[in-house]
């Protein structure tokens, strides 16, 4: 665990186990917003200037790295 401290902000790093259950929360959020879409059954983000999109939802329902970043991001900017 790490802290890390900015000029207005004290962040407490957890590890990626820790922003597992804001995962769907997060992506819901994200659908409600219309910034996820289907693709070949994943769920995947199309991100402006990058031609291919990234996984959000594996097809078999699973979760990846980017779906804990989302989460982890997501955290960070509401906080």
């Amino acid at each position: 665990m790490v802290l890390l401290i900015s000029v207005n902000s004290i962040f407490l790093i957890q590890g990626e186990s820790f922003y597992n259950p804001y995962i769907p929360g997060v992506l819901e959020k994200l659908d409600n917003l219309g910034l996820i879409e289907e693709s070949d059954g994943a769920r995947v983000i199309y991100v402006e200037g990058v031609n291919i999109p990234v996984i959000a939802v594996k097809r078999d329902g699973g979760y990846n790295y980017f779906s804990t970043d989302l989460a982890s991001l997501w955290l960070v900017l509401i906080f």
